[in-house]
């Protein structure tokens, strides 16, 4: 039985033919089921409409290509674009794709100054991830505090020139560059949907924003909550607010998740932080609920990591969630445990890192002045958080036990016990049980002190909020270590 929400959102596109309508949809609230229950109306009306449905990630999308069968074309941006640009074959590019490009793949005709190839690496990947169509003018809107050489700039675009020509490997951003180039100029015919739906619109690529907003769509229809909006630091941006005055936005507040009291403490919480509007209505579960899957949520992959370790030391089962890779959850740990002149680094970071420890090896003052390798780097790099946090972790564990844990991450990923994830992963997850770390609680301390004294929150803060309410709403019946959460409930409840 549909919601009155549900059924103005279906009515929306099916009846009224709204031509966007932005679907501002709260955790839990089964966005998805609506989706596809439109999707299904929409084809007793016009049983030969054609839907296309983009989502992030393999992952969704092959989830959302099972419950949508044969009803909507379900793609990524990624797939849409390989689909353009690689398989209708527009560019003689090279066949092989990478992650990344380092030194080792730049052809030796591309002279580069020594020691600017990351420079030069860091440019062409800030082009492809953006929106600016010509090299030229990309360059022309960096503000740096010295300025770039114009032989750097030309090595970029001839890095570029390279890959488009086939002469050197490509990568995901660059093929991706290449439609969103192709597209925004006209030169790209797509495909004309009755009905293009875009999910997780919160945390849009802006790359796919601009294509959604060119793409020829009879209606469109754009899912998100804005108030799970995460991956900023990733380059995303909330399409609700770029967004805002266009369009008929509807809401959905009713969430299949949270139970009755948890979901209103969290409509409280959000009432008197960042959202003084928000709805929240939750459900009732029996009485007699059994607690069958319990999570344990972090705030940083670092703290998942000392949590990995700890559960290790003392022998207790757990499940890993994180899609992470090994190497990459404990990247930082890793690389202070065998920091030693002469070890060769592709991942950019590490390898910033490693000319840190190369300098010190190489300069008997450093070696005066700083009494290891480690306080030296943390010395050259004091706002490198996962630096520090790794450090810290050094300072608590032994050696032997962070190595064990590494080696034991991946029988843990199917493992029995607390499933352990990082809040930015836990989206779009659901457990009875859901116990916070000390660190996802006292990570919004600074932004209840701010609200406290009436002052405007910073980007950091505000996403700190965004963050625990994404963390709490993960879970159906208990939540422990909310302590904040509780506590305005309780204190509004007991001033009404």
């Amino acid at each position: 039985m549909r919601t009155e929400e549900q059924q103005s959102i279906i009515d929306a596109i099916v009846i009224k033919k709204e031509p966007l309508v932005k679907v501002l949809a709260r955790a839990g609230v089964g966005k998805s089921h609506v989706s596809i229950d439109l999707v299904a109306e929409l084809l007793k009306t016009n049983p030969d409409a054609k839907v296309r449905y983009c989502v992030y990630g393999n992952a969704n999308a092959a989830e959302m290509t099972a419950k949508f069968g044969h009803t909507a074309i379900v793609s990524t941006l990624h797939a849409l674009a390989y689909h353009y640009i690689i398989r209708q074959k527009r560019y003689n590019l090279n066949k092989k794709l990478n992650q990344f490009i380092s030194w080792k793949h730049i052809p030796k005709t591309i002279t580069i100054p020594f020691g600017k190839a990351p420079l030069v690496i860091e440019l062409v990947n800030m082009f492809c991830k953006g929106t600016i169509n010509t090299y030229n003018e990309f360059a022309d809107s960096l503000v740096t505090d010295k300025p770039i050489p114009q032989s750097i700039h030309k090595n970029a675009k001839d890095v570029l020139l390279a890959m488009q020509q086939g002469k050197m490997e490509i990568t995901h951003d660059f093929y991706l560059k290449l439609f969103h180039r192709d597209v925004m100029q006209g030169k790209i015919q797509l495909d004309q949907p009755d009905l293009l739906i875009a999910d997780e619109f919160q945390d849009a690529n802006p790359q796919l924003l601009d294509i959604f907003k060119a793409y020829p769509a009879k209606q469109k229809l754009m899912l998100g909550d804005d108030l799970q909006s995460c991956f900023r630091f990733m380059g995303c941006v909330n399409a609700f607010k770029e967004l805002d005055a266009e369009g008929t936005t509807l809401p959905m507040t009713k969430t299949f998740r949270c139970n009755t009291l948890l979901a209103k403490k969290v409509e409280t919480f959000m009432q008197k932080t960042v959202e003084p509007e928000m709805h929240f209505e939750g459900i009732d579960y029996p009485e007699d609920f059994k607690i069958e899957s319990r999570a344990y949520i972090t705030r940083t992959n670092m703290e998942l990591v000392a949590y990995m370790i700890k559960a290790d030391v003392n022998d207790t089962p757990y499940r890993l969630i994180s899609k992470a890779k090994t190497d990459q959850l404990f990247k930082y740990p890793l690389f202070l445990l065998g920091a030693k002149p002469g070890t060769k680094y592709y991942d950019p970071n590490l390898k910033s890192l490693q000319l840190d420890v190369e300098a010190y090896h190489k300069s008997p003052t450093l070696q005066k002045k700083y009494s290891s390798t480690r306080s030296y780097l943390l010395n050259q790099n004091p706002d490198d958080s996962d630096l520090k946090a790794a450090s810290q972790l050094l300072g608590t564990y032994k050696p032997e036990e962070v190595i064990t844990a590494y080696n034991n991450v991946e029988k843990h990923r199917h493992s029995q016990g607390v499933q352990v994830l990082t809040c930015h992963t836990s989206k779009g997850f659901s457990f009875d049980s859901v116990e916070l770390s000390k660190k996802m609680e006292s990570s919004i301390k600074k932004a209840m002190l701010a609200i406290a004294l009436k002052e405007e929150l910073t980007d950091d803060e505000y996403d700190s909020i965004l963050l625990y309410y994404i963390a709490v709403t993960r879970c159906r019946v208990e939540l422990i270590g909310a302590y904040t959460l509780e506590n305005i409930y309780n204190s509004v409840k007991e001033n009404t």
